[in-house]
């Protein structure tokens, strides 16, 4: 990469003058690539419910819930942080908030029914399989959900624009 002022840089096209103070821009995410990271980790995500789901006894399991232990609550961290997905979502369709304001409040709900369900392997509880099916169907439709409506924020043209 050259430098401002280096022999043949150039920046938007015009060589910058020598000695002029080059502005330092710290590079904004695009809604692009926040909608690509989301979608990256529900596919995550949705591969390890679909381990959860296959397992038959709480052996099987553990190491599957152990796994969305560690990076279901940095997925919810990364969709809340600002400047984070939801906050775009909500720059970009002020409509989305009440669906977000839901997530937000799911969010804290499945982190509780994980705890509880990991406790259950540990104890291998006899309602295991039942409690993981149903924490991986309300997990899975959630994200579906916020698919949805990440794409029809950051995706749907809405005519607002040229």
């Amino acid at each position: 990469m050259s430098h401002a002022g280096a022999p043949g840089s150039t920046i938007m096209g015009r060589t910058p003058t020598r000695g002029a103070p080059m502005p330092t821009i710290e590079p904004a995410k695009s809604s692009s690539t926040l909608a690509d990271t989301q979608v990256e980790e529900h596919i995550n995500i949705r591969s390890v419910l679909a381990r959860i789901r296959a397992a038959t006894t709480a052996d099987q399991m553990a190491p599957h819930i152990d796994k969305l232990t560690r990076i279901l609550p940095a997925h919810f961290a990364h969709e809340a942080d600002p400047g984070g997905v939801f906050d775009t979502v909500v720059s970009r369709d002020p409509t989305a908030a009440r669906h977000i304001e839901r997530f937000l409040e799911q969010h804290a709900g499945f982190l509780r029914d994980l705890d509880a369900l990991r406790e259950a392997v540990e104890s291998a509880s006899d309602d295991l399989i039942a409690r993981a099916e149903s924490f991986c169907a309300r997990l899975a439709r959630h994200e579906a959900e916020e698919n949805d409506v990440l794409f029809d924020a950051l995706y749907v043209d809405t005519g607002d624009s040229d």
